[in-house]
């Protein structure tokens, strides 16, 4: 086949009509192929987070929507509750780790924070491809957790640990 990259069409001047429209709607077709695959690469890392703590027994509730001080309703994926002297944890989960989704999570978790003092947050964010540049610091800065999908298992063995002293 031609792998010269080029999306085209051939045709008569008969045709040229029909040929422009269908060559228009496989443009718009392609297009909504990759305005599709953003949210739904990351709702299945969503969901592989949460296969992941229900495998490892871990309890936590998802999707709850909590009030910040903004008085705006924000949705935290994963909660762990509280159990002993340990706090309740709201974790974000981020498939897409840069710079605009740091912005975005610090504000949510400080905008619940400032009302939920005790809460303790944290970040799961996909490491498997390129980790944006100052994504991990800006979030270390704000004292909020992060864990690399890569090491989970190091804050799992932590977090029994912990829960079940």
């Amino acid at each position: 086949g031609d792998r010269s990259k080029e999306l085209y069409i051939e045709t008569d001047m008969s045709n040229m009509g029909k040929s422009k429209h269908k060559l228009l709607q496989a443009m718009i077709s392609i297009n909504d192929m990759f305005m599709l695959a953003g949210p739904t690469v990351s709702s299945l890392f969503k969901e592989d987070v949460k296969r992941y703590f229900k495998r490892n027994a871990i309890p936590f509730n998802y999707d709850m929507k909590v009030m910040g001080k903004s008085f705006f309703e924000h949705n935290i994926e994963i909660t762990l509750p509280m159990v002993k002297n340990k706090p309740e944890t709201f974790i974000k989960v981020i498939n897409n780790p840069i710079k605009n989704y740091a912005e975005h999570t610090i504000f949510i978790l400080n905008d619940i924070r400032e009302i939920r003092r005790e809460v303790k947050t944290a970040v799961i964010y996909n490491d498997s491809e390129k980790v944006g540049k100052g994504f991990v610091e800006a979030l270390v800065a704000y004292k909020i957790q992060t864990i690399a999908w890569s090491k989970r298992e190091d804050f799992t063995k932590k977090y029994l640990k912990e829960i079940n002293e």
